[in-house]
């Protein structure tokens, strides 16, 4: 039986290794609670505000995203019905870190022809599925376009929403979404509505060459500072990068692996991805940057980032 990969913490600049201090860093308050007992590797990701109370040695996150994780490094978790693995997230979202296939599975990823309502690309993505034998639950990533940015409480209401559909998919359970997720506002040619750009979906494999999918995670708020400023910009760089780092450390991956790294901002992101990220890529940026001018989904944050490594794409009709 092979062994499952244990989550390590990431390597982390000096911006991660920061100690917070115990005020609120700004934002709106989103969901409220209780990280898990132990010792935690503070790599706060998926853009969330984090607000420290000290109530009788409880320490309490408040996330502003509504979609944020506290990095606790989590054991992997098994989608059994749909053959991957996933990185849960400590809160009540509906979506997780990344996504990796179990053995004898690869990730196989998906462009519809144009974006579709949301809900009508799932309807898409279960027509697609069933014609390649495979149960939704193999669903394992989601690829999303907003219409435009959310505020906190908005994208609270759109997850809301979302969950309950998943859970209809047996993807979202206990407060656990076992989906990764990629959601951004494009600056050229929005929906009108919130939209599935692409999906995920496992399929057996004869060969054991690695896949996964990362989450987009955006950067922290209390990195989000100096916004336009070279410096700035390569402080935002490194803290998303890092925890992308984690996430593919999570997973028993590195970064020579990855097929895809893209970029969703409308910022001059080149000086800094020069000094902070390409060159922690190693083979993977011969595959270069893609490039998406896009915001984060919700307001304020400024810069997103993903990545995935996959051998077969495919382009689904929708009419």
């Amino acid at each position: 039986m092979e062994a499952r990969p244990r989550a390590s913490a990431a390597k982390t600049s000096g911006l991660n290794r920061r100690k917070l201090d115990g005020q609120r860093l700004g934002g709106s308050t989103g969901l409220l609670q209780h990280p898990p007992a132990g010792r935690h590797t503070h790599a706060l990701t998926a853009g969330c505000t984090i607000a420290w109370h000290l109530d009788r040695s409880r320490v309490s996150a408040v996330y502003e995203k509504g979609c944020a994780e506290m990095e606790t490094t989590p054991e992997l978790r098994t989608q059994s019905e749909g053959g991957y693995r996933y990185l849960p997230s400590t809160g009540p979202v509906p979506f997780c870190g990344a996504v990796a296939p179990e053995p004898g599975f690869e990730i196989v990823h998906a462009v519809l022809e144009r974006p579709l309502p949301w809900r009508d690309g799932f309807a898409a993505v279960e027509k697609h599925l069933a014609g390649r034998g495979r149960p939704r639950q193999a669903l394992c990533a989601v690829e999303l376009r907003c219409a435009q940015q959310y505020t906190p409480e908005g994208f609270r209401e759109f997850n809301a929403g979302y969950a309950e559909l998943l859970a209809g998919w047996g993807l979202f359970s206990d407060g656990i979404g076992a989906t990764a997720r990629t959601n951004v506002h494009p600056e050229v040619s929005p929906p009108s509505e919130q939209a599935m750009y692409a999906f995920a979906y496992t399929e057996p494999a004869s060969d054991e060459r690695p896949t996964f999918i990362l989450s987009g995670a955006p950067e922290r708020i209390e990195v989000r500072e100096a916004t336009g400023s070279d410096d700035g910009l390569k402080a935002m760089a490194a803290d998303v990068f890092a925890t992308l780092d984690q996430r593919l450390r999570a997973v028993g991956q590195s970064w020579e692996a990855v097929t895809e790294f893209a970029v969703y901002t409308l910022h001059d992101l080149w000086p800094a991805l020069q000094s902070e990220v390409l060159t922690q890529l190693g083979a993977a940026a011969l595959h270069g940057v893609h490039w998406y001018p896009s915001r984060p989904p919700v307001i304020g944050a400024e810069i997103e980032l993903d990545a995935r490594a996959v051998w077969r794409q495919l382009r689904v009709p929708t009419r």
